[in-house]
């Protein structure tokens, strides 16, 4: 059985688009590991439990393993992005002497302006619905898919007053046939994981869906071998769509 550590970074962008970002990290990693983060103004630290980013401009983060082995990555706040996810693991295969290393960099985007949900249904009424979201791509652009290219899977919070209290993700399921691509001007259905996950009526929900507008796949590729670790990195944007529903008795009314 494989043994797995892993370390998440969540940067959260508060604030207006016209004052200094307010992002804040928090990290959680193993003890044979670290991270020195340096900030846009040159400023050298290594990351803590949490620590709240205050610059626009390129972040440069330095993974080291078992204080030798080290890999670098970089990204760039701006005012479009919401949020970054950074996320280093560690696995250890009982057929390999080698750690597999896994180092990525996700970027959250505001989505594009022509891109929305326009209505979310479900086909009959019960204590628990699966709902179907159409999403209206009026762009010039053809979207891919987080998960499979032609595929909008997302997941919902639950909201109480408007604030998350809870996440369902539903199942993924990349065994796909080919579907069609989303073309420019035209609506395509998007749902909670792969096979229409249910939720509770009479609860507030918030729908996330992570979308692109080139081909990309999701998965770290494999950068570096050493005696020691195989690292796999990524280091990827992602457009960020949200849609706030209540789900009622008959039918899902957008608030």
């Amino acid at each position: 059985m494989k043994k797995v550590v892993s370390l998440w970074l969540v940067l959260t962008v508060v604030g207006t688009l016209s004052a200094q970002p307010q992002c804040l990290m928090t990290a959680r990693f193993d003890t044979t590991t670290m991270v020195i983060m340096t900030m846009p103004s040159g400023v050298e630290t290594a990351v803590d439990d949490s620590v709240m980013l205050g610059e626009y401009g390129e972040y440069r983060l330095r993974a080291i393993v078992n204080k030798s082995d080290t890999m670098s990555l970089s990204f760039t706040l701006t005012e479009e992005v919401e949020m970054v996810n950074v996320n280093l693991s560690l696995s250890q295969s009982p057929f390999d002497t080698r750690q597999s290393v896994i180092f990525e960099v996700e970027r959250y985007l505001t989505p594009l302006e022509d891109v929305e949900v326009v209505d979310c249904w479900y086909e009959k009424a019960a204590d628990i619905v699966e709902p179907v979201f159409t999403v209206k791509n009026d762009s010039e652009d053809t979207l891919y898919g987080y998960w499979l290219p032609n595929y909008f899977w997302g997941w919902v919070e639950v909201l109480e007053d408007g604030v998350p209290v809870g996440k369902l993700i539903g199942r993924i399921d990349v065994n796909f046939v080919e579907g069609k691509p989303f073309v420019p001007k035209s609506s395509k259905a998007a749902t909670i994981g792969s096979f229409r996950w249910g939720v509770r009526v009479g609860r507030d929900y918030r729908f996330h869906l992570l979308y692109y507008n080139r081909p990309q796949t999701r998965g770290a590729r494999l950068v570096r071998e050493t005696d020691t670790h195989r690292w796999f990195v990524s280091n990827k944007s992602w457009y960020h769509l949200t849609y706030d529903f209540f789900c009622g008795l008959e039918k899902a009314e957008s608030r």
